[in-house]
């Protein structure tokens, strides 16, 4: 299937890495069905886009949050999960949003509502942690400088 979007133009992706959100993203239940895209071809790239492929116009930087919080461990209720299906470490994939500002350095994620998708099933789901600790503009920059080093070595 061919989709476009914003940052990439036309992009060809299969029918099965359509992820369906059955209750959109927390604030924009507008769209439900989304890709994961990615800037390179490399095999672990640090940011990738949550792309909509209802409406080009509409993707979301992501980064993995183990890749700059090793200890990134949210606790979520699991009634909240069940429509995903069983969540298995082999099938689970949990994303937080990045916002990155014309100043770079001042780029954030908010680690308080990750994205968690099932990768068997195909559906993902926002929602919003109970760790009080973890914080909506958790500053990214030097974490990912740190990161970069470390995969540099």
């Amino acid at each position: 299937m061919i989709i476009e979007s914003k940052h990439f133009g036309e992009v060809e992706i299969d029918q099965d890495k359509v992820l369906n959100f059955q209750h959109g993203l927390l604030g924009l239940t507008e769209y439900k069905n989304f890709t994961i895209l990615y800037d390179s071809e490399d095999d672990h790239p640090i940011i990738s886009w949550l792309q909509s492929t209802e409406e080009k116009d509409f993707a979301l930087p992501i980064i993995n949050p183990l890749l700059v919080l090793e200890d990134y461990n949210p606790t979520i209720e699991d009634e909240l999960l069940t429509e995903l299906g069983e969540l298995k470490e082999e099938n689970l994939l949990v994303f937080n949003v990045v916002v990155i500002p014309d100043d770079i350095t001042k780029m954030t994620t908010n680690l308080k509502a990750p994205i968690v998708i099932n990768t068997d099933t195909k559906k993902g789901r926002q929602v919003i942690v109970e760790n009080e600790d973890y914080e909506i503009k958790f500053p990214l920059y030097k974490e990912l400088k740190k990161f970069k080093g470390k995969a540099g070595e």
